[in-house]
């Protein structure tokens, strides 16, 4: 019926006490509006080109999505935009074509994101909301009051809007929505209650301003603490897992000159081809290899944590203002100190037969020749390897 009425109205004009005068182009058309009861009051009697006043029935016209002014509109429609396209006579023009409604449902937008995060609705007036905040120790009443008046002046951006729903609302960033929620209470706590929304509307992008100046703030001092802590942690956890390394072989690295010295005790130097000095010597021998077992798990582990340490640092390759290489670079002197016990202990302990054997040797070929000089040669090589891994290449430990 709406289309029926709007076709009336192309010959018809709202007077100023509400009533609707009719130039009478169409008996039909007019029978059937006075039966689905859009007047109130109609002559009896009329004729086609004849001129009538007809009192509209503000309940039906409301029905079939019709208003008489925006007033009449924005009364039924303060807290909710309607579902579905009103006709507003006054203006000759639907509601969503009129110059307030896109602030008109920018204001919606922003009543439905606090009706969401208000603590209680305190208006004993139905027609009415009044929110209330309550955010950790502080409070604040906040009436959902606003007119005709507002939305002509005002002039919302809709991304302004866009941000105010997404800080108050913020779902995945629980920090961010309490600032903003708070920022709310700071805002408005000085502004008398009755216009505290309509001052939030109007000064919308100050708002947004400062209560995303106070999430950046947030984020600046928590992001450094936090990230703060996570570094020193992880400095904590290698340097501990690093000399973990030394400390648990220690126990182990201790029967090196032990073993040894107990092979040297137990040789028989008047039989020395022997099966005594014999299983002796094989002994010693299966010894070290065990032990070399051990010391090449405790490199392996060296290795391991130099690669998580890498991995670690590469998680940091696009924030330029961190220098996470100069953070580091006390742990990886340690890895660096710790790699050269370790290969210290492994010359150490590749020594124990050498000396063994050379010792041997020379009780055997009666030779002191035999005694000194495969040993000079092993400290020699040692020291080449040593050197070489350790000075020639660089620092091993930051190249890996």
């Amino acid at each position: 019926m709406q289309g029926k009425f709007l076709t009336l109205l192309s010959n018809s004009k709202l007077n100023s006490d509400g009533s609707l005068e009719i130039h009478v182009k169409n008996l039909d058309l007019l029978k059937d509006l006075k039966e689905a009861c859009f007047f109130n009051d109609i002559p009896s009697s009329y004729s086609l080109d004849e001129t009538i006043n007809v009192e509209l029935n503000a309940g039906t016209l409301k029905k079939n999505g019709i208003y008489k002014s925006i007033d009449d509109f924005f009364v039924n429609h303060i807290y909710k935009t309607p579902g579905k396209r009103y006709y507003i006579i006054k203006n000759n023009k639907f509601v969503d074509n009129i110059e307030f409604y896109s602030n008109y449902e920018s204001v919606i937008k922003i009543i439905q994101t606090l009706k969401k995060v208000l603590t209680y609705n305190i208006s004993e007036n139905l027609d009415e909301y009044v929110g209330i905040f309550v955010k950790e120790n502080k409070s604040l009443v906040l009436p959902l009051k606003y007119d005709l008046n507002l939305l002509r002046q005002l002039s919302l951006q809709s991304s302004l809007v866009d941000d105010f729903v997404n800080g108050v609302l913020s779902e995945n960033e629980s920090e961010k929505k309490s600032l903003f929620l708070n920022e709310v209470i700071e805002f408005l706590n000085h502004i008398d209650t009755d216009i505290r929304f309509a001052y939030l509307v109007q000064n919308l992008e100050l708002y947004l301003m400062k209560a995303n100046q106070s999430y950046e703030y947030y984020l600046r001092d928590f992001s450094f603490n936090k990230l703060k802590v996570e570094i020193d942690a992880k400095l904590l956890d290698f340097s501990q897992k690093l000399h973990s390394v030394i400390n648990d072989a220690q126990n182990k690295l201790v029967a090196i000159p032990a073993g040894f010295v107990l092979v040297l005790v137990a040789l028989d130097c008047n039989d020395i081809l022997s099966i005594k000095n014999v299983a002796s010597v094989f002994g010693l021998v299966s010894f070290v290899s065990f032990l070399k077992i051990f010391i090449d798990n405790q490199k392996s582990s060296l290795q391991f944590i130099l690669s998580n340490i890498s991995a670690y640092k590469e998680t940091f390759v696009d924030k330029n203002s961190i220098d996470i290489s100069k953070i580091f670079k006390p742990i990886e002197k340690e890895f660096t100190a710790q790699n050269k016990r370790m290969m210290l202990i492994e010359l150490l302990l590749w020594f124990v037969p050498v000396a063994t054997l050379s010792i041997i040797s020379s009780f055997y070929f009666k030779s002191n020749w035999l005694l000194y000089h495969p040993i000079a040669l092993y400290f020699l090589l040692g020291l080449y390897k040593y050197l070489e891994k350790f000075c020639f290449e660089g620092t091993r430990g930051t190249k890996q």
